[in-house]
């Protein structure tokens, strides 16, 4: 089993042997519909997410407190969505 948590920013290079697993999962529709488009037909999207019974609320550091945050890379043509 393979799992791509990058995409579609890996997409390039992760197509290439991502047909070569059992099951494959990305965490993004578009680069399901790219691996779709290749004849890759073993990936299934996996949406990031989190069981919450793993976590116990804590107040906020009044330093952190925000209304978005981005987890991981920021993009340029990601800005929009958060600044709307």
């Amino acid at each position: 089993m393979g799992m791509t948590l990058s995409d579609p920013d890996v997409f390039p290079t992760v197509m290439k042997y991502a047909g070569d697993f059992d099951y494959h999962t990305t965490n993004s529709l578009l680069a399901l519909q790219k691996y779709e488009e290749k004849g890759i037909h073993n990936t299934l999207f996996m949406p990031f997410g989190a069981d919450l019974q793993y976590f116990e609320p804590k107040e906020p550091h009044p330093k952190f407190v925000c209304d978005v945050a981005v987890i991981g890379h920021m993009h340029p043509d990601r800005l929009s969505l958060l600044i709307s």
